[in-house]
Parts: C-alpha cells; sequence; structure tokens
C-alpha cells in the first residue's frame, strides 16, 4: 500500500512519524541501548554466560510483547496517527485495512465513536454478485459482518390464508438464523422529493401545449400533496449480522450470552497468547477465511431464508458498499457523496489495496462530518437528541413485550403479519417519519429448556404449599401455564429469542414530538410499550444499521431486550411493504400507505390493464391519465366511451380541450358520425422499408401480402358481426359456410375496385380522390350479384341458396337503420389523428353496440400498421369483451402490439374480475393465426 499517495498533500502536517537510523523505531532503538547497559552491568557482575542470557530471554519478551515481527511493528508505530487540523485521519494496518484514530476528548465526534466499532465498508465481488457489507472489529479478534437487503415484503391486500400460510413459514426460517442476528427497518418519511424531481425532469423535455400544460398541474397537485403531509416514502431493509472470530473456526456463536461464553473461555488466548499469536490472527490470510466464512454461511442461508419457496418469498436486492454508505451518510445528511473507502474481496481473496476516493478520511469520520456549516453530530438528552443537520427532534418508544394483538379480519395471523404495518400506515391515522426498527437474536434452546423446566417444578412447588395452607397461588399457576406453553413450542421446533423492537419517531419540535409518541402508545394499547426516557444516546446508536451492538443494549451490561419464543417474535417483524409496479408513468398514490407508484402502459408489454371499482371511485379519471400518459410518450390511442343515459361523456370535453390547443384529437359520437367499415388503410409505407441485404433490415416486417392478409381478416369479422351477430345460424357449418363466403366476395370486391381503394387509401381526408372509397352500400349491391353467380357456377343445392338468400337480406336489412347510417357511406371524420374516441351514445341494441365495436376495433387495427403502439381504453364497455368474435380480433392484433385497458364497475361487493377481460385477455396472449 502506498501510504504516501494515499495522504497526498497532507503529508507535511503528519505528527509522529517517529523513525530513524533507516526506519528502526525509536522505540526499539531506546529498549536496545537499555538492554545492552544492562547486560554490561550483568557481564562485570555476573560473568560472560549471564550476561547473555539475560540479554536473549530481554530481548525475546520485548519482541513477544510488542511483536513477533519487528518490521510489522516498525510499521504500524511509523504509520500517520493523527492530523495537525484535529480530523480523525485515515491509517491502515498491516493487512491493508482502515483504520480510524481516536478524536480529541473535547471533540463531540469522540463520545460518537465510542459506540461504534466500524472498521471498513466492504464488497464481494463474488460468483458473478456484487454484494456490500459493514466489517466491524472489537476487543481482538471479535468480528461481525453485515449485509444489507431492500426488501420488496408482502403485499398489503395479504389475504388471511396467505397470512397464515407466510407466519407458517416465516416462522419455521427464522428458527434456523443460527450465528446470525437478524435487524429490520422500516423507514416511512412525508417526502415528495422522487415524484417532483421526475416531474421536473419530463417538463424540462417537454416540447407540446399539451405535455406542458399538463406536466404544470401534475407539479402542483404534487407540491400541494407535500404540503398537506399526504404523499410519503418507504423503505424496508433487513440486515443480517454474522457473528465471528478472527483465528476461529467459525461455529458460529448463537447469541451474545454465548458471545460472553467463549470470552471466558478464551481468555488465555484473549491476553497471553494474544500477545503471542496477534500476527497470526491480525492477517491477511485470516481476514479472507472470516470473510469467505461470512458469505457462504450467513450471506447464502439469509438469501435463501429470505427469497425461497419455503422462506419467506421475498423479492429482495442486497445493497453494495456505496449504496450501504448512501443510507447511512443519509441519517444525517441532505447530499450524497462518493464513499470514502471500502475494501473488496474477490474469487482471489482481499485486494491488497481498498478503495480510496478523494476524500482520505475514514468512513466512520465521515458519516458524522458537517454539511453546509451545520453539525451532523447529534445532541443528545436523556430521552431524545437533536439532529442539527436535519432540524428534526428524535424520541422513541420501546417494546417490553407483546400482550395481545388485535385481529384483522378476524384472523389473528393476519394481526400478526399486519401488526406494525397498520400501526403506523391506517388510512387517516397516518405516523408519517417514524421508522421501525427490530431486531431479532437468537438463543440456544438448551439453557432455556432447562430454566424453563426449572421454573415449572418451582412453579409447581409453590402452588403445592398454597394448597397446603388451602390458598391459592395465581402467580405460580400462571407462570406454570406460560411455561407449559413455551415448552410446547420448543417441542414442536420452535426457538427463544431475545427481542429488541422500538419505534422512532421525527418531529419539528419537542412538543409535537411528546405529543405524537403519547398518540403511538395509545394506538399500541395491546402492547407493552413505553418511552424510552433514560440513555437515549445509546440506543439511537444502535439503531443504526453502523452499530455492531444490539439495540437496546447498554455500554458495560443490562439492556431493555425481552425473551420470547419465536412465534410471538413475528408480529415485530416488518413483512409488509407495498411493492413499486414500474419505474414511470402514471403516478399514484397508495391507498394504506400514501407513496407514489407508478403505472407504465407506454413502454411495457403485453399489459392488459382492468380498471375496476364502485361507482365514483375515479376510474374514468384514471383511464384518461392513462390516455394522456400514453399521448405523451408518442402512442396513438383508440378508445370506446359508453357514456351514461345522461349523454354526458368525460371524455368528450377533455378531447374537445385537446383540440384547442393543437393537439391531434377528436372525440366522435357515432349516433353523429359515419364510419366507413370498407374502408382500407394506405401500406404503401410499405416499400420504404429496408429490402433483403440492405442496412436496417429485418426478416419479421411485414410484406404486402401480409398486409393485405391481415387487412382482409379484420374486413371480414366486421362483415360477419354486421351478417351474423353474435349468434350465428343454427349450425356451425352454415357459419362457415357465411364465413368463407362473405371472404370470398370481399376478395372479388376489393379486386374490382382496386384502383379506386389504392387512390382513396393515400388520398388526404376530404379530398376528391378520398371521397372515392368504396362503401358498404356498394359491397352489399356487389354482394347480391356475386353470390347469385356462385351458386349457378357452383350447382349448389336448395339448402346453400336459401343460406346465401338469407345472407342477403341480413346484409341490406342493416342499411336503412341507425346502425347503417353509421356505417354506411365516406368517414364524417379524419381518423389520421393521434387520439380517436370513439363514443357509443344512446347504442342499446347489443348486435348494435358488437358492430360498433368492430368497427372501432377496425380503426384501431389501421392506426397500429402505421408502425406506432397503440392503446385500446376501453370505458364502462366490458360487456364487448364477451364476445368470442372480439377476443378473436385481441389474437389477430397481437402481433400488432395493442395496450389494452378496460375499466369496469365491481360485480359484487367483493370486487370479482369479470371473466370477459380474462377472456380478451387470453386471445391476446395466444399466438397470432
Amino acid at each position: 500500500m502506498d501510504f504516501e499517495a494515499v495522504n497526498e498533500g497532507q503529508t507535511r502536517d503528519i505528527l509522529s512519524v517517529n523513525t530513524m537510523l533507516d526506519g528502526i523505531p525509536v522505540f526499539y532503538l531506546g529498549a536496545s541501548i537499555a538492554v545492552l547497559g544492562v547486560g554490561f552491568a550483568v557481564l562485570i557482575k555476573f560473568g560472560f554466560l549471564l550476561a547473555v542470557l539475560f540479554i536473549a530471554l530481554t530481548s525475546v519478551g520485548i519482541i513477544f510483547v510488542f511483536g513477533r515481527s519487528p518490521s510489522k511493528q516498525m510499521e504500524r508505530v511509523g504509520k500517520p496517527t493523527t492530523y495537525m487540523d484535529g480530523r480523525p485521519s485515515l491509517k491502515f494496518d498491516n493487512v491493508g485495512m482502515p483504520v480510524m484514530a481516536k478524536a480529541k476528548k473535547t471533540d463531540p465526534l469522540r463520545r460518537i465513536q465510542d459506540n461504534f466499532c466500524l472498521k471498513t465498508y466492504g464488497q464481494f465481488e463474488f460468483e458473478g454478485a456484487t454484494i456490500g457489507f459493514h466489517l466491524h472489529h472489537w476487543n481482538s479478534r471479535e468480528i461481525k459482518i453485515a449485509f444489507m437487503f431492500d426488501v420488496l415484503g408482502l403485499d398489503p391486500t395479504v389475504t388471511p390464508a396467505q397470512s397464515k400460510q407466510q407466519l407458517n413459514k416465516s416462522n419455521q426460517k427464522i428458527c434456523h438464523l443460527g450465528g446470525t442476528d437478524l435487524k429490520a427497518i422500516l423507514d416511512i418519511r412525508a417526502d415528495c422529493s422522487g415524484p417532483l424531481i421526475a416531474t421536473a425532469t419530463s417538463l424540462g423535455k417537454a416540447t407540446d401545449a399539451l405535455t406542458t400544460a399538463q406536466l404544470q398541474s401534475d407539479a402542483e397537485n404534487l407540491q400541494s400533496l407535500e404540503a398537506e403531509g399526504r404523499i410519503a416514502k418507504s423503505r424496508l431493509l433487513y440486515q443480517a449480522k454474522c457473528r465471528l472470530r478472527l483465528g476461529g473456526d467459525y461455529d458460529t456463536p448463537d447469541s451474545p450470552a454465548d458471545v460472553v461464553f467463549e470470552w471466558v473461555s478464551g481468555f488465555w488466548n484473549d491476553t497471553v497468547a494474544q500477545k503471542v499469536m496477534g500476527e497470526a490472527y491480525q492477517s491477511k490470510e485470516q481476514w479472507e477465511k472470516a470473510i469467505f466464512a461470512a458469505y457462504t454461511n450467513s450471506y447464502r442461508r439469509m438469501t435463501r431464508m429470505l427469497t425461497g419457496a419455503e422462506g419467506l418469498g421475498h423479492k429482495i436486492q442486497p445493497l453494495t458498499a456505496q449504496e450501504l454508505f448512501d443510507w447511512d451518510y443519509a441519517e444525517l445528511h441532505e447530499e450524497s457523496i462518493p464513499i470514502p473507502q471500502y475494501t473488496r474481496y474477490d474469487d482471489l481473496g482481499l485486494d491488497p489495496n481498498p478503495v480510496v476516493s478523494e476524500h482520505h478520511l475514514h468512513s466512520l469520520g465521515v458519516l458524522f462530518e458537517p454539511e453546509k456549516g451545520k453539525p451532523a453530530v447529534p445532541q443528545f438528552g436523556e430521552s431524545l437528541a437533536y439532529l442539527p443537520s436535519k432540524g428534526k427532534y428524535v424520541g422513541a418508544l420501546r417494546f417490553e413485550g407483546l400482550r395481545t394483538i388485535p385481529e384483522v379480519q378476524d384472523s389473528t395471523e393476519l394481526g400478526f403479519i399486519k401488526f406494525l404495518f397498520d400501526t403506523l400506515a391506517t388510512p387517516g391515522e397516518l405516523f408519517l417519519d417514524a421508522r421501525v426498527v427490530t431486531e431479532l437474536l437468537p438463543i440456544k434452546s438448551g439453557l432455556t429448556r432447562a430454566i424453563l423446566e426449572q421454573t415449572g417444578r418451582n412453579s409447581i412447588r409453590k402452588m403445592g404449599d398454597a394448597a397446603q395452607r388451602k390458598e391459592l397461588n395465581p402467580i405460580a399457576l400462571e407462570r406454570l401455564e406460560e411455561t407449559k406453553k413455551n415448552l410446547e413450542w420448543m417441542n414442536n421446533g420452535n426457538r427463544p429469542f431475545w427481542v429488541a423492537c422500538a419505534i422512532f419517531l421525527y418531529r419539528d419540535s419537542v412538543d409535537q414530538l411528546n405529543l405524537d409518541l403519547d398518540a403511538l402508545a395509545q394506538k399500541l394499547e395491546g402492547t407493552k410499550a413505553v418511552k424510552i426516557t433514560q440513555k437515549f444516546e445509546h440506543h439511537w446508536c444502535t439503531s443504526l444499521a453502523i452499530s455492531a451492538a444490539p439495540m437496546l443494549t447498554l455500554p458495560g451490561g443490562g439492556n431493555h431486550l425481552y425473551k420470547t419464543m419465536s412465534p410471538r417474535v413475528l408480529p415485530t417483524l416488518p413483512q409488509i411493504h407495498p411493492a413499486p409496479m414500474d419505474r414511470r408513468g402514471v403516478l399514484l398514490i397508495g391507498y394504506d400507505l400514501p407513496i407514489p407508484f407508478y403505472l407504465d402502459l407506454a413502454h411495457t408489454f403485453p399489459n392488459h390493464t382492468l380498471v375496476t371499482g364502485k361507482t365514483g371511485a375515479g376510474k374514468t379519471m384514471l383511464m384518461l391519465e392513462m390516455t394522456s400518459y400514453c399521448q405523451r410518450e408518442g402512442m396513438n390511442v383508440v378508445g370506446f366511451d359508453f357514456p351514461p343515459p345522461t349523454g354526458k361523456s368525460s371524455y368528450e370535453p377533455y378531447m374537445a380541450t385537446q383540440e384547442q390547443i393543437n393537439v391531434s384529437s377528436t372525440y366522435q359520437p357515432v349516433d353523429k358520425a359515419t364510419i366507413n367499415v370498407m374502408e382500407t388503410p394506405d401500406v404503401s409505407w410499405i416499400d420504404d422499408l429496408p429490402k433483403p441485404g440492405e442496412p436496417g433490415y429485418d426478416s419479421q416486417q411485414p410484406t404486402h401480402e401480409e398486409a393485405w392478409k391481415f387487412i382482409k381478416r379484420n374486413k371480414l369479422r366486421i362483415l360477419k358481426a354486421i351478417a351474423l351477430g353474435e349468434a350465428g345460424q343454427s349450425s356451425p357449418m352454415e357459419d362457415l359456410l357465411i364465413e368463407r363466403a362473405l371472404g370470398l366476395c370481399f376478395d372479388a370486391f376489393h379486386q374490382a375496385n382496386l384502383e379506386r381503394y389504392t387512390k382513396a387509401s393515400i388520398a388526404p381526408f376530404g379530398s376528391e380522390e378520398a371521397a372515392q372509397m368504396p362503401i358498404y352500400e356498394e359491397f352489399v349491391a356487389f354482394a347480391k350479384g356475386w353470390l347469385k353467380q356462385y351458386i349457378q357456377d357452383n350447382d349448389c343445392g336448395p339448402d346453400l341458396q336459401r343460406t346465401f338468400e338469407n345472407l342477403q337480406l341480413l346484409l341490406e336489412g342493416v342499411i336503412p337503420t341507425a346502425l347503417g347510417d353509421s356505417i354506411n357511406g365516406i368517414s364524417s371524420f379524419d381518423a389520421n389523428v393521434d387520439a380517436l374516441i370513439l363514443g357509443l351514445t344512446n347504442v342499446d341494441n347489443d348486435s348494435d353496440s358488437l358492430v360498433y365495436g368492430v368497427a372501432g376495433f377496425d380503426l384501431l387495427i389501421r392506426k397500429a400498421m402505421n408502425g406506432k403502439r397503440t392503446l385500446l381504453p376501453v370505458d364502462e364497455g366490458s360487456e364487448l369483451l364477451t364476445r368470442p368474435i372480439f377476443a378473436e380480433m385481441g389474437r389477430v392484433s397481437r402481433q400488432l402490439r395493442p395496450q389494452v385497458a378496460v375499466q369496469h364497475p365491481y360485480r359484487d361487493d367483493r370486487g370479482r374480475n369479470p371473466a370477459e377481460f380474462k377472456l380478451f385477455v387470453q386471445g391476446c396472449l395466444q399466438p397470432p393465426e
């Protein structure tokens, strides 16, 4: 390690570089002169042999006490210890691990240093994974290696049955923690910075009036929510702290009590033998063994426990060294900085050169450095702390045990799983700016069983003594029952734990802090929750992720932990946390916990979305938001709106507003507009696609033949819906004959009018050429002659003749109806817009609504064929999706990748999803024909 390079620019300020004579430490030089002087006196008085023996024994003793390797001891003594400016310096031990010099006793940082034993941050680069960790080191050999995970957790809508299953799995897995302590941190803060930054970023990229206006409105709404404390951010983290000993066999101890027993049993090693073997413990090889053991014994086991199907089943993401530092640094600072230094471990072992940034200070010192003139070291009182850098007061409630857990939906198991989440995230009673910290420390079962058995015997004896006096001893009876219950739990595979659980609140004033702590204590009436009123400094420090000591423990002994069995541990372990949906999109605010969610229909596929809820819940407004977002992302929109009987549509004024600001949009009520169902799209763009061998050529790109096949299939479905509706004919064979006849007839009609179709499809809307597009009435007239000719040419029997005659009557019968007015003629509006909403106003006939829906879907297909993604919103029109023909169109459209959003009211109080939506989605997900 090049220490000169590490401390470049400050070496002139270094004190205590006490070396001379080519690097021999002054201490060894003085000791050598003293030993030789005394040895000379012994030589004169007692003779040569005793003088040599004295010098040899004294020299060996000095080396044993101060290091077996004089060169390495010299290196340690010769390293810088303090800087002139008083800041704790970055120095390194013989292994290359960072070491932090003690701050001055008058420095506020000195009190903080005494609470932590953080040696360094570290990071695995192992088996393709990047995993950060805290490395703690105290005494001579005791170490802890702590990993942290972001946890998505269970959804708040977990059912009683799911919670029962989760409770059983969780209990089984935490009973196998072994020598690993588990710490959980659920952090909920009133914060709107994330959505505001995202909105500001999008606003900076906005180029049109619609996007600018909508994003400005979004920003104003967010600022209003932030001012009212109605939006938050939350994070659930788990930390696994693996206890190890340098030079040990890595049979990890099971509890802090076991650490004490090991310390007593290893007294010789930790006192006398450590002086002799200190260099063996403090070696690169021993650190590598310890880190690898933590990875194999703790990290792997913890990930299996958290993610496995038979484990807790959570989705987790391990934090890197930088992410760990970011979390710790954010405790007392507003901005983030690069991690000062960390140690890397990979397949080849420890990197001999730690990664060091330009800060040149030990990470622990940087975590408590001032920011923008504000001190970061908290100001502690007996029952609270003030964080100057945040301007917040913090206090806490701690649990002394759980008496009762309230049931949720008549389920005890759901009450256990949702206990902490419901405490903080109940709508209307939110406790934002709060943090739940839980630490579970497994205890060996043998000693606990012996204590319980002795407690049972004592209780029986006391009850017997009371019976002889003809009295009752209710306390002994209660203890006996509790003992029996605990022993039964242990016999069923459960395990005892030390539990530390506290809820910290952050407030702007002391009065508000005390008021909210009292309110929270009342809400936790079923528990032994008490306010922390003494030694708050130690409790706050041990709640942090950088603390090696268990939370609620005190220096020099003493703690506020409580012992209980594993089933009663689980209510204190946060497992509920809403999982994020998408990284961008329409902003939604959670119900239980007001954190932001994003719904992105524009960049994910497949994406078939059902919006369901009671009347007035905001389904249509969400559909409008999704429509607007997809427009901003460059998608086309072709949708169906089924206005209420009053005829008032939420979409019509919205689309009119878009038209006023020159956005390419239109709303067309079908009772006032005409849709030419015989119109075909322009596919001349296919000619401009790269040819085989040219740059950009894609073997999957469409050809004219494929496009025509696609268009024909869609037109056939429209004609079939017009002629047959949903019921069809009396037999599948007749349906098949009619479908084949319509297909052949349309082929012939298109070929006979090919020139008109070609010119009209590429002509601008409203031009004379566009008015040449064939219409439905012309097709019906053509079909009449074509069917007669088909009967003659193929010598059809009476039954088939009768079927074709009925088909002709059905086709002709539509023309004089309201439906015919809407589909027979040149389109009365330009469909070449970015957003088109069809209002199915006053459509009472199911068959008519089916035709309108299929005709509208034809517009969707025509829009999608231009290469752009297309959104299909259906508002209150889920009855369309009950039709198998619509599901068939879903399969056809799959290769065009439309996004589907359906709004549907509740069918019953349980809000069951309509089966018809599933039908259409399954159609969209099946392979295209």
